[in-house]
């Protein structure tokens, strides 16, 4: 699953960009229905296992918390993301806007339910108006940010296989 997410990534120029990152990351559970049933089983059970999991420094889910955030202090920075609100409230809103895709589903009749690619490029398009600048990103500072984020997603890759030795070996 993770080399599947790393081939989209990698494929797509826009992965780099705030919504192209968000449509390929919404695309995996929507696609494995083992991984989104786990996201989407028991909400207490896993709200409770994401808090113990933030609370340790060391953890997978702190580096990716971690990288998230550095990577939307880079594309504010290179003037890819808004910064007319702070980095917490666009974190809590891409959270929020992207479990709401992922469960639209449950409360939406037959005729109105879309493909996983469907919701993914809606769910790219609702990222890139509400978070993105109104004018288009040019070509090559889009490839200038997929290198930059592909060298941090590799990073966070290797902190999850040597956690994952980690425990293997205990």
């Amino acid at each position: 699953m993770l080399e599947e997410f790393l081939r989209r990534l990698a494929s797509d120029p826009e992965s780099a960009t705030l919504h192209g990152i968000t449509k390929q990351a919404f695309l995996i559970p929507m696609t494995h229905p083992l991984i989104k049933g786990m996201m989407l089983g028991d909400t207490d059970m896993l709200g409770e296992l994401a808090h113990r999991e933030y609370a340790d420094s060391a953890s997978v889910t702190q580096r990716r918390v971690e990288m998230g955030r550095a990577y939307l202090e880079l594309l504010r920075s290179k003037g890819l993301v808004r910064t007319d609100m702070s980095i917490r409230e666009q974190f809590h809103m891409l959270l929020a806007i992207s479990i709401g895709f992922l469960v639209a589903d449950r409360f939406m009749p037959d005729e109105y339910k879309l493909s996983p690619q469907e919701s993914a490029d809606l769910l790219a398009e609702t990222a890139r108006r509400t978070f993105e600048p109104g004018e288009p990103v040019p070509f090559e500072k889009v490839q200038e940010m997929q290198a930059i984020f592909m060298q941090l997603l590799n990073q966070l890759v290797n902190a999850v296989k040597e956690r994952v030795q980690k425990e293997a070996q205990l």
